[in-house]
């Protein structure tokens, strides 16, 4: 009886397991809460997501007949990705996780007023052409200045503190 109960036991958890991730259209997501199917888009792997655009991103997902909704950039999830044009992140986005834009390039990103967390590593070597945030954002914005007939867009917190700078520049 006691091997039969841990070998369903095992069964269950690794079903439990595979059920922590899918993948719908374009994107993978993590699923980071089960109960009240909340989740994030999740890093893609081995292979950076291409051409993404913004109908590719919605504020719900629906997968084996569960509507879950979307939270949340993770960690790594657009890293290396190419943009075209620019991406708007779906309203009901709460955060942006470590490197969740790292090294991207293509377009720009519009950020809704309902992120309220924005990792200071999120757009680490980030080749995005400008950053757009929602007027109604209380945590963050942005601002634009023109250099040489060179555009920038600095994404800040409140605080007006840049977080980073679009294009991105790099040191030589």
């Amino acid at each position: 009886m006691k091997k039969r109960f841990t070998l369903v036991l095992s069964i269950a958890l690794l079903a439990s397991a595979a059920a922590s991730a899918f993948t719908v259209g374009k994107l993978s997501y993590d699923i980071v809460d089960p109960i009240n199917r909340l989740v994030q888009i999740a890093d893609p792997g081995d292979n950076a997501y291409t051409n993404v655009t913004s109908s590719d991103l919605t504020a719900t997902v629906t997968y084996n007949s569960k509507t879950y909704k979307v939270i949340g950039v993770g960690a790594g999830a657009f890293a290396q990705a190419t943009l075209s044009g620019d991406l708007t992140l779906p309203e009901g986005i709460l955060y942006i996780d470590n490197q969740a834009f790292s090294k991207a390039s293509g377009g720009g990103l519009v950020i809704p007023a309902s992120v309220t967390d924005i990792s200071s590593t999120a757009f680490y070597a980030s080749q995005l052409k400008s950053f757009n945030v929602a007027s109604g954002n209380k945590y963050f914005s942005h601002l634009t200045t023109t250099q040489s007939d060179q555009a920038y867009t600095f994404l800040c917190n409140k605080a007006q503190n840049v977080i980073v700078a679009a294009p991105g520049l790099v040191e030589k």
